[in-house]
């Protein structure tokens, strides 16, 4: 304890203690003795735990700087302070936010695999995972490493496209989680050219992989 400082818990709000009737608005005092309570007008806010129903895209490189869409719900409740997103154990900053939608830069990962996505309204209470001790599709990210092309196969085509490509590399295959199941994910192809990074078409879907 400090002589400008002291720190507490917040109690547990009571069920009916809110609603969409009642403000969770607390005014907040401090007593010496346990019996005389010093009131100020410093009030306290309680909110409801936020959900997230989807991460988009749900993966991205070990580089980090992959903007994904964390779609759920409560985001934008009254109170909101130091909103802050999790990936794993690290903490970023999200780049806007409404009711049902934040948008988020990944952070850079040490090595491949998947970590659980969470928020926290006031920066310190973070929503717990979907199902204990599991990796959840609507809170996990999953970190990869940059595939590459080694290789491919023919290497020209007619005007009209559609040629079948093989390309052969590494990084390509499934991730698979812990208990050796296998998330399968779609891989993308795009082709730009070479002289002024311009794109060719669209973004394709891979397939065989």
């Amino acid at each position: 304890m400090q002589p400008d400082l002291v720190k507490c818990d917040s109690p547990p709000l009571p069920p009916e203690g809110f609603s969409e009737t009642h403000a969770p608005f607390y005014f907040i005092g401090i007593t010496m003795n346990g019996r005389e309570v010093s009131m100020s007008n410093q009030t306290f806010v309680y909110y409801i735990q936020p959900k997230i129903d989807s991460i988009s895209p749900g993966r991205g490189s070990v580089l980090g700087g992959t903007v994904s869409i964390l779609r759920g719900g409560d985001y934008a409740q009254e109170g909101v302070c130091n909103m802050t997103v999790r990936y794993g154990a690290k903490h970023v900053a999200h780049q806007g936010y409404n009711n049902t939608h934040i948008n988020v830069t990944s952070p850079a990962a040490y090595v491949p695999g998947a970590v659980v996505v969470s928020v926290a309204l006031n920066g310190q209470q973070f929503i717990n995972d979907v199902v204990y001790h599991r990796w959840d599709v609507e809170n996990t990210f999953i970190y990869y490493q940059d595939p590459f092309i080694s290789d491919y196969f023919p290497k020209a085509g007619p005007t009209y496209g559609n040629t079948r490509i093989d390309l052969a590399g590494m990084g390509f295959t499934p991730f698979k989680f812990e208990n050796n199941s296998v998330r399968i994910e779609p891989v993308y192809v795009k082709f730009t050219e070479v002289t002024t990074g311009e794109p060719i078409g669209q973004i394709r879907e891979a397939f065989n992989i």
